[in-house]
């Protein structure tokens, strides 16, 4: 089978060599050229261009023999005696700018024939102009001086025989010279339209983008002033709490408060924009822990006897405790008053001394052996001895190289710790950290700024989820 592309070039060297030939007017050799062509490759739209040349070179030839046999007789004989040099300079250079206009204008009329075959003919009229500028570019110095030579006789030659042309000639060459024009213009025309369409497209697109990444900047923004906002007012509700309960708690440690009292604690839960529901349950809660505290008081003090009930009825009227609160309250109350007589050993973890002179002592006044230890190192050595029922444990790295975290992740590998609870103390900017690391239900974590209270309340709950973990097992 033979190649597309190798047919294809040998009928375009075909058609050019009946150019050459129609500038020598030798039409019956041009004409064979372009026969040998249509055999070689029937459907190159240069053929049809070139057989309209060849009719056209016909014509004008034929008016030039019948004005030759005029008087004027100079004219034809000096067109005669130039064809050769003519003949000479297509010769000498094959790549002569008047063939790249030749075959510039065949490609242009051809173009205009096929709108399937445009693209074929572009890309292959581009590779022709590639070609011999190429080859015009490799010529040595000697050969262009020649060729500019040889272009300037040939531009007076042909200078002179178009003075010399019949008015038919002239009128034939103005028709195919606006031909040619107008084929150009179109082209160009339609490049600029494609072009056009081309940079509104991408000036389309690169709005768009450019608006899509203004929302995603806004729409992040907005999702991040969200978060402060929420921040903002959890942080300020959680103050508001913490400052109402502090009160609370002052007005309710010897019982119901006093009016003044009262009226105070109100024109505060308005000021601090608390919700009445919030209020109560606040109120309800202080309440019931400043009535715990009372009764172990008077327990500890040993003022209060196994067979005395009208004590503890005299402190739940003073605090205001119904029925249903304090039966609601027992279990979790008995509880507390169990363990507050021996809670058990816990161990104390932290380099800081000022929070170990804050914490130890009162743990052991609710109840609890505490050994301190102040590194980690300490901490495993004593571990082993103590068995605590609790670890209260400082996030500090300072301790000996190693964090609370490294010792958490230890605690987790050994089997026989995992019914003792462990507590982080950490600062408030670790606690994202410590929410992502997934505790597990003995474990938790507390903030350093918090209040004994707090803390105290956290370790009971973990003592009690270990005794009904311990509970469900039997």
């Amino acid at each position: 089978m033979k190649d597309p592309e190798k047919m294809k070039m040998l009928a375009k060297e075909h058609l050019l060599a009946s150019d050459r030939y129609l500038k020598k007017n030798l039409f019956d050799s041009a004409r064979q050229e372009i026969q040998d062509a249509k055999k070689v490759d029937p459907a190159n739209p240069y053929i049809s261009a070139c057989e309209d040349r060849l009719r056209l070179f016909e014509e004008a030839y034929v008016g030039q023999s019948s004005h030759a046999q005029a008087p004027k007789a100079p004219q034809p004989h000096l067109t005669i005696n130039l064809k050769p040099a003519v003949s000479q300079s297509e010769t000498a250079q094959p790549a002569s700018k008047e063939e790249l206009l030749t075959t510039t204008v065949l490609n242009l009329k051809a173009a205009s024939q096929s709108e399937t075959a445009q693209s074929a003919i572009k890309e292959e009229l581009l590779t022709t102009t590639v070609i011999n500028l190429k080859a015009a570019a490799s010529q040595s110095e000697t050969a262009q001086a020649a060729i500019k030579e040889e272009l300037l006789t040939k531009t007076v030659i042909n200078l002179k025989a178009a003075v010399s042309q019949s008015e038919s000639a002239q009128s034939a060459l103005k028709k195919e010279l606006l031909e040619t024009t107008i084929l150009n213009l179109k082209a160009a025309a339609s490049q600029s339209e494609t072009a056009q369409s081309a940079i509104k497209e991408e000036l389309l697109t690169a709005t768009i983008n450019e608006m899509r990444r203004q929302i995603d900047e806004l729409s992040c923004a907005l999702e991040i002033e969200r978060k402060a906002r929420e921040e903002i007012v959890n942080q300020q509700l959680e103050a508001s709490v913490r400052q109402l309960r502090a009160v609370l708690e002052k007005a309710w440690q010897y019982g119901e408060p006093k009016s003044d009292e009262a009226e105070e604690i109100q024109k505060l839960v308005r000021i601090l924009n608390i919700s009445p529901e919030v209020e109560a349950s606040i109120t309800r809660e202080v309440k019931l822990m400043m009535y715990g505290k009372a009764v172990k008081e008077v327990i500890a003090k040993r003022k209060l006897l196994r067979s005395s009930s009208s004590t503890l009825e005299w402190l739940r009227k003073i605090y205001q405790i119904s029925i249903n609160e304090y039966l609601e309250y027992e279990s979790h109350f008995l509880m507390e008053l169990v363990t507050s007589q021996f809670r058990g050993t816990m161990l104390f973890v932290s380099p800081d001394e000022n929070l170990q002179g804050e914490f130890v002592p009162r743990f052991k006044e609710v109840g609890f052996a505490v050994a301190s230890a102040s590194s980690i190192e300490d901490a495993l050595d004593k571990v082993e001895k103590l068995n605590p029922a609790i670890v209260v444990c400082d996030t500090m790295s300072e301790m000996g190289g190693l964090s609370g975290f490294k010792f958490l992740h230890f605690w987790r590998t050994r089997p026989k710790f995992e019914t003792v609870p462990f507590i982080l103390l950490c600062e408030p900017f670790e606690e994202n950290q410590i929410r992502a690391s997934e505790l597990k239900n003995a474990e938790g974590f507390i903030s350093k700024t918090c209040e004994f209270d707090e803390i105290n309340i956290l370790v009971n709950e973990k003592l009690q989820y270990i005794r009904e973990y311990i509970g469900s097992l039997k």
